[in-house]
């Protein structure tokens, strides 16, 4: 009984070793917790897909096709350019216009004028008009870049390219690179030489 007395009126604290461990168990909580609650604040970036595209020439123009497209990507987040497979520079037409731009952009414009064949003139943002030398076409048209969708440029013979001062020499068809890239990341998805 006596014991059982001492030990009531013993005002000692808990022992040091329990005490450290409970400090350290409450304070790597705490650091999980206001780590969790900080990655609430980082924005992440989008992973860029990824793609694959073939190209063939049919009559003078070249056809290329998406064989793979993981996942499928609004158009509004795919620019294209046509760039020069030797130099990198960027391919212009008779007009000096880079041959750049959203995809949506080009979504299921026609190229060439019905009844006398010609390239189509559209007019830009300022109201100048130019001669639209490519296109998408959405095969399913859900107005996403998908496997099966197909992308066509008008090759260069004497409506295309021309031979204006301002297009650069040597734009042959063997020449040519489409690059395609994801907006939100500016990350190449894929490039295809025009063959």
């Amino acid at each position: 009984m006596r014991q059982l007395k001492k030990m009531w009126l013993d005002d000692e604290a808990v022992s040091p070793v329990i005490a450290v461990i409970l400090m350290v168990a409450i304070t790597v909580v705490l650091a999980a917790v206001l780590y969790i609650w900080a990655q609430s604040f980082v924005v992440q970036d989008k992973d860029t897909p990824r793609g694959a595209m073939s190209s063939q020439e049919v009559k003078g123009n070249f056809q290329i096709k998406v064989t793979t497209m993981a996942p499928a990507v609004a158009g509004g987040d795919i620019k294209f350019i046509l760039i020069r497979t030797d130099t990198g520079a960027p391919v212009v037409d008779e007009t000096g216009r880079t041959i750049q731009g959203e995809l949506n952009d080009i979504y299921n414009v026609k190229l060439r004028n019905p009844v006398d064949g010609s390239v189509m003139t559209l007019k830009d943002n300022n109201g100048d008009e130019y001669k639209n030398y490519i296109t998408w076409m959405d095969s399913n048209q859900d107005n996403k870049l998908t496997s099966g969708d197909q992308i066509i440029i008008l090759g260069r013979d004497n409506t295309t390219f021309g031979s204006n001062s301002n297009v650069e020499p040597g734009i042959g068809t063997d020449a040519m690179t489409l690059m395609i890239k994801f907006d939100p990341t500016n990350n190449v998805i894929t490039r295809v030489a025009l063959e």
